[in-house]
């Protein structure tokens, strides 16, 4: 089992302007303030609990330090709002490999909503290029889908994972536990990596229930090869 532990200093990169034409004044105004302020990117590390070696970062993004866009929720639901989340994402996606170091060995776990899959830039083969420039490869690159947001078209979902898998890239589950699918999500993703939601691990050493549940998740991932890693481990008792 891996770890996500507490982020890293965070990097920065500056966000270019969206092109979107009908976004309302205040939506102009969130815009405004994200061109002439900075994405921060925080990276989270990944520890294997065994070796204690860093095996890889979570990409996570923030809005400007101290606005109202700040936090990663806000930021991107403002951006839904005005029509531009899919740029968003790409401006995060690119602005956080860019700014990673990650040794040969290592991944990067990039947060992704499943619309964005489908977004035909992506599919363009856009962040192969800025591995390409980088001298990174598809192999130490994550898609992380959130288990909370709902898949409406399975198949369809299916059939885009396979097409970047071909590829090299890796796919985890994030927040299992706290979404709508859970164990249908596992069987049909079969995801490389599972990421358990931190109020699964919160006391985890203090609550039966929720170890047969992590333990249970861990048999079924071994069914399939899937890592498990366990989010907001913060005390020697959740770690043991």
């Amino acid at each position: 089992m891996l770890s996500a532990t507490y982020p890293s200093s965070p990097m920065h990169a500056v966000v270019q302007a969206p092109q979107e034409n009908d976004t309302t004044s205040s939506e102009n105004s969130l815009l405004h303030l994200i061109t002439e302020n900075d994405i921060y990117s925080y990276y989270q590390p990944i520890v294997d609990l065994e070796t204690l070696r860093t095996v890889g970062y979570e990409n996570l993004s923030r809005g400007p330090s101290g606005s109202l866009y700040e936090s990663p929720i806000a930021l991107f639901q403002a951006a839904e709002r005005a029509g531009c989340l899919l740029h968003m994402e790409r401006i995060c996606r690119n602005a956080g490999i860019c700014r990673a170091r990650l040794g040969p060995n290592e991944k990067l776990f990039i947060n992704v909503s499943p619309r964005i899959l489908i977004d035909p830039s992506f599919r363009a083969g856009e962040t192969r290029k800025v591995l390409e420039a980088l001298n990174l490869v598809p192999e130490q690159i994550v898609f992380e889908v959130s288990e909370r947001h709902a898949i409406e078209d399975y198949e369809q979902f299916l059939s885009l994972l396979n097409h970047y898998r071909e590829q090299g890239y890796h796919i985890a589950i994030d927040d299992l536990g706290a979404g709508y699918s859970g164990l249908v999500t596992l069987v049909q993703i079969k995801p490389d990596f599972i990421k358990m939601d931190k109020q699964l691990i919160k006391e985890l050493n203090q609550d039966f229930l929720k170890r047969r549940v992590v333990k249970a998740t861990c048999h079924i991932a071994a069914a399939f090869s899937g890592i498990v890693i366990a989010e907001g481990i913060e005390t020697e008792a959740e770690w043991a």
